[in-house]
């Protein structure tokens, strides 16, 4: 490992060296090369096999990046919930140089950040990305470069660590149950509490919270990172366990509120939304969806063939009439003898 300059974590040591090679591994070259004229020990050998393997290795110059896993949660926005689009699965930033390197979810299935510490595929690394959407997030700037997609789902809930990320159309009511088992029964201890519309909840352990369409157990990584938080305004100090962030997306003076659909734009899709549709025309081949076509069509065609059927008969009428001849009576000279 020390040619390839890759590290690993503590408890990382027993990696089998067929899945680390496989991973590192970015091309393999195989050449045969022939037996020359030259007398050699060994008859019997035709040739040489050479196998080239080319391994991702880094730099001798390291650079220490921080890697975060971005997770846009959707929050209501103007009667619908919206959420950030096209941003980065994995960001890395580099704090002394200010650079940043970040991958998509498609990218980033080469990897495994948690194990070693270089990637097979690694994008290159930006150094100039003050004109991006994480930087005004990451410096409280007015979100102008942000864009934002529709999320239509109405239950959103993702593990981060010992918290869950909650976002729902509204608050609402649950009850939060403890559960204590004993030898002869189980005793329930329901809590009533109110649930944000876009929150940061922590479930103590042997805790159910049970809501209107969803319930959520503590989560699976009790021991897990701790939550870093940006501003220390996000947190609510009456209710540690819970976190409202759309409180903070509502009221927060710090975060500048990002016109995401301009008054024009929003006038324009009104104004579509208003509008009646056009008449759909319907095919010939559904004729029991429109009768009424189909009605003059047939009397169109049923005039069409009384008319053919009158003219056939008059005209065969008219060649079925006698001719009736008259003899006229002609007026002959006699001569005389």
């Amino acid at each position: 490992m020390s040619s390839t300059n890759v590290s690993f974590n503590a408890d990382s040591t027993s990696l089998p060296l067929v899945e680390l090679v496989s991973r590192l591994l970015i091309q393999q070259h195989i050449n045969f090369l022939p037996r020359t004229n030259h007398p050699t020990v060994d008859d019997s050998i035709i040739g040489v096999l050479s196998i080239s393997s080319f391994f991702a290795a880094t730099t001798n110059k390291k650079t220490t990046f921080s890697l975060f896993e971005l997770l846009p949660i959707p929050f209501p926005y103007g009667g619908i919930r919206v959420r950030l689009a096209d941003m980065p699965y994995i960001a890395g930033f580099d704090s002394n140089n200010r650079n940043l390197i970040k991958w998509t979810k498609g990218e980033s299935t080469s990897c495994d950040f948690r194990t070693m510490s270089v990637c097979r595929e690694t994008p290159p690394i930006i150094t100039d990305w003050n004109d991006t959407c994480i930087f005004q997030i990451l410096t409280d700037s007015t979100l102008s470069l942000c864009r934002t997609e529709q999320y239509r789902e109405l239950i959103f809930i993702h593990c981060i660590g010992k918290q869950w990320a909650i976002s729902i159309n509204s608050s609402t009511p649950c009850h939060s149950t403890f559960l204590s088992s004993t030898k002869q029964s189980y005793a329930f201890h329901n809590n009533l509490c109110t649930l944000p519309a876009v929150a940061l909840i922590t479930i103590p352990p042997h805790t159910v919270l049970i809501c209107d369409r969803f319930s959520i157990s503590a989560a699976p990584l009790p021991t897990g990172p701790s939550l870093s938080l940006l501003h220390s305004s996000i947190c609510n100090t009456s209710d540690t366990d819970t976190i409202d962030l759309y409180q903070h997306l509502s009221n927060s003076t710090r975060w500048p509120k990002l016109p995401y659909i301009s008054d024009n734009f929003q006038a324009i899709l009104d104004f579509i939304a208003k509008t009646p549709p056009p008449p759909v025309t319907l095919p010939i081949n559904h004729p029991h969806q429109h009768s009424f076509s189909c009605l003059v069509i047939a009397l169109v065609l049923i005039t069409l063939v009384l008319l053919g059927f009158l003219l056939y008969c008059h005209r065969a009428r008219k060649s079925a009439v006698p001719a009736i001849h008259f003899q006229l009576p002609t007026t002959r000279s006699t001569a005389s003898s």
